[in-house]
């Protein structure tokens, strides 16, 4: 249902002072008749365009804002400082709004929504939410961010209260668990490599590094000096969503670029994370389970250049991951995991049927060998046609990785656009550059003479 601004002055007015006289609100500075001649708009051809569908049951946080509430005030924010704009030079028009806010105080009092609106306000102050679902507060607390900006452009007695968002401590809660569930993980894996192939992880690496083979030399080296980074692809609409709710999986946003199943992935991630209960796995909170990346190179930190094609379908913006904030809760796998984890028994006990733990990260270097003679960093096909389980196709020769627990902006090291003529701009740049970001220009390619640093122009600053 569409509804005007003045659900916006329900929040600070009772209905007694909705009819109160013009004269007893404010003293306007123009009459609405002047007002009418100097802009050349009636008083209601701006209620007019102010009406859009900001819905009562979001400016109360009864209800998790969704794209177009965002859309709805952004857009309302933006015409209010276009007016601003225009008659900044018309100092008889100075406030304006006041005029505005007379008659839409007039017309509250007639509204039908109005009790509605006071009413959810109140019930939201009173009974204070403690638990949010997956990305719910994260949204409430958005959307606030834009109430705030909102009233910078409304009169001070037609602002709207800030409404604190109780924290819960989800996410740190989420983490935690992540971490704990990890180190189990390690455990288990430890048998998982008592293999006769492997006498054990610390004699397998110490066999490695006895290794002269250059290339060998080369991928202890990357893993060594940590030049190794987990990289997301995203479409470039997530720019929206990714400062606001960080990255999530098919779990929550309901859609998929890969296979669309949940069902299926929980049956695969229980096997791969050496677990055997698929119904306990399942009922795990949503944003536990892992978001999916690729394992890459930190942009022009070597003479290698990342292959990530693989995984081009998921969007051409590449976020690359701080290894030290996801390291203790991170897996890799030497291709896509979802066929080999639909394979995997629970007697299988082999390195290769769950997983890999981050701190087992030397197990890669086989995999690392074959494309670096090339001068690449990928899985190498050959090796990878030895694996026992899954099959080998154009579309997963790379490093799958795994993240558990929520995983946000504050995470990201560095950010790609691959898109010629698409950087970041606006709010997006303005997160960026908050979180410390470094931006790369990859419309060239990501090898290191490929790759450059994007600096954004004065324009694009301006435009934040």
């Amino acid at each position: 249902m569409k509804t005007s601004i003045i659900f916006i002055l329900a929040l600070t007015a009772s209905s007694a002072h909705a009819q109160m006289m013009c004269s007893d609100v404010m003293k306007a500075q123009v009459t609405v008749a002047e007002f009418e001649t100097i802009t050349g708009k009636s008083v209601q051809q701006y209620v007019e365009a102010f009406k859009t569908t900001i819905r009562p049951e979001v400016l109360s946080s009864k209800e998790a804002p969704q794209w177009q509430d965002f859309e709805n005030i952004k857009g309302l924010i933006l015409s209010l400082k276009t007016l601003q704009q225009e008659l900044k030079d018309k100092p008889e028009t100075a406030h304006f709004l006041d005029s505005i806010a007379t008659e839409l105080k007039q017309a509250l009092a007639a509204d039908p929504a109005f009790q509605n609106l006071t009413a959810l306000h109140k019930e939201v102050k009173e009974n204070k939410q403690t638990t949010f679902q997956p990305t719910e507060r994260e949204m409430k607390r958005a959307y606030q961010f834009y109430v705030m900006e909102l009233n910078k452009v409304l009169p001070r007695e037609l602002r709207i209260p800030m409404l604190h968002l109780y924290s819960e401590g989800r996410v740190q809660s989420l983490n935690k668990e992540a971490v704990e569930f990890m180190k189990r993980l390690e455990e288990k894996y430890v048998d998982y490599l008592k293999a006769p192939e492997i006498e054990s992880y610390e004699k397998f690496v110490e066999t490695l590094r006895k290794s002269e083979d250059p290339d060998v030399k080369l991928a202890i080296k990357l893993i060594d000096q940590n030049k190794l980074q987990v990289a997301m692809r995203r479409p470039e609409n997530a720019r929206f969503w990714v400062p606001k709710v960080g990255f999530q999986n098919q779990f929550i946003t309901k859609s998929s670029r890969g296979s669309l199943s949940p069902d299926g992935r929980n049956s695969a991630e229980t096997a791969l994370y050496a677990l055997e209960d698929v119904t306990a796995y399942s009922a795990r909170d949503p944003e536990f389970k892992p978001k999916y990346g690729t394992l890459s190179l930190k942009p022009r930190t070597s003479a290698i250049t990342p292959d990530i094609s693989s995984s081009y379908q998921y969007g051409p913006d590449v976020y690359g991951f701080k290894t030290e904030a996801i390291q203790d809760r991170l897996t890799f796998y030497p291709t896509d995991s979802l066929g080999p984890g639909w394979s995997i028994r629970p007697e299988y006990k082999t390195w290769d049927a769950s997983l890999i733990p981050w701190k087992y990260r030397m197990l890669m270097v086989p995999f690392m060998v074959e494309a670096l003679k090339a001068k690449t960093f990928k899985v190498g096909r050959d090796v990878l046609n030895l694996l026992p389980r899954g099959s080998v196709s154009g579309w997963n020769i790379y490093f799958e990785t795994q993240i558990l627990g929520a995983v946000r902006l504050q995470d990201v090291e560095t950010f790609t656009f691959t898109n010629p003529g698409n950087p970041p701009r606006g709010e997006f740049l303005r997160e960026l550059i908050k979180h410390g970001i470094k931006i790369y220009d990859g419309s060239a390619g990501l090898g290191p003479k490929q790759l450059k640093k994007w600096t954004p122009s004065a324009e694009d600053l301006a435009a934040m």
